[in-house]
């Protein structure tokens, strides 16, 4: 069972964090969840600067996101949200991983910039290292989808490898689908055969897979939203972009993998290229392994603060 409770969403007052807004304030709202909205400073270093200018610079800075963080949670409220806002400072990427812990987020939900969003995503290289870090799934929104809303997301594309950790890949998209009432497309996609498959067991290997693929699902899935299953031979990467392109899915869903929660790689070099070649929204999950890991550490630094035995 999917529960949010917290989303948090970084923003740097471009036009792709405002579109990723839209997208966490509505998921708060249909989850109802409060929302945490944060903006990091980074340091101001520069040798032509006093040390007086740079605090008023800093200061100034502090101010203009003060405000603009105000208005983005009175917007929130206004659609019936609970919100609340930070500014932070230092380097962003550690400031948005320190923020996600101390609201013990569910779901972060940031946006990307260019056509072609991964690469250029929350102030370049910064959104790589926080997906390489961050133990919870990431909603990222391209800044080619400025004007959408999650609410228009009606078709679901779901790639899976079949591999550990996939159900919660399948648990999180048949919670979206029924919160906004769309449909599901699992796709699989296999490239281990190069010289086509002999008919012979070409129907017995789709069905094979496909059934496998519903097994990814919870036990009430098909009485929350349609689903439709898929199998295609090919480049992953390229299938799963191409699919997604060609017949307008509006998410698509894909695990990841890792040896470890602060310095994970993607799934492979597909997760990777799909996140970096996509123009529509995607939600990466990581292994549930490294959610369950996360509250442990939580729930131990809660219990050593209660016993007073951290200042």
């Amino acid at each position: 069972m999917v529960r949010i409770q917290r989303v948090l969403c970084p923003v740097d007052f471009f036009a792709a964090s405002d579109a990723a807004l839209l997208y966490a304030t509505s998921v708060a709202r249909n989850y109802d969840a409060g929302l945490h909205i944060v903006h990091v400073i980074p340091p101001v270093t520069s040798v032509f600067t006093s040390a007086e200018q740079t605090g008023e610079t800093v200061k100034a800075a502090d101010e203009e996101s003060q405000t603009r963080l105000a208005n983005m949670v009175r917007d929130a409220k206004k659609s019936g949200v609970t919100a609340d806002s930070e500014v932070r400072f230092g380097e962003i990427d550690q400031e948005i991983v320190n923020s996600i812990d101390e609201q013990q987020a569910d779901l972060v939900v940031a946006g990307t910039h260019g056509r072609r969003g991964f690469q250029h995503w929350l102030m370049g290289s910064v959104c790589e290292r926080l997906l390489r870090r961050v133990s919870i799934p990431i909603l990222t929104v391209a800044n080619a989808r400025a004007e959408a809303d999650i609410d228009n997301v009606k078709h679901v594309l779901v790639a899976t490898d079949l591999s550990d950790g996939n159900s919660e890949v399948g648990a999180w998209s048949v919670s979206l689908a029924d919160k906004y009432d769309a449909d599901i497309t699992l796709l699989h996609v296999t490239d281990f055969v190069r010289g086509g498959v002999p008919p012979l067991y070409h129907d017995s290997l789709i069905h094979g897979i496909e059934a496998e693929m519903r097994k990814l699902l919870p036990s009430d899935a098909s009485e929350k939203c349609n689903i439709a299953t898929r199998v295609e031979f090919g480049v992953p990467f390229h299938v799963i972009l191409s699919t997604a392109e060609q017949e307008n899915f509006d998410l698509i869903v894909l695990g990841t993998h890792g040896k470890s929660a602060l310095e994970r790689t993607l799934l492979g070099s597909t997760a990777e290229r799909v996140l970096r070649g996509a123009s529509m929204p995607i939600l990466a999950i990581p292994p549930k392994l490294q959610w369950r890991s996360r509250e442990i550490v939580a729930r131990a630094g809660v219990e050593r603060r209660l016993s007073g035995s951290e200042v």
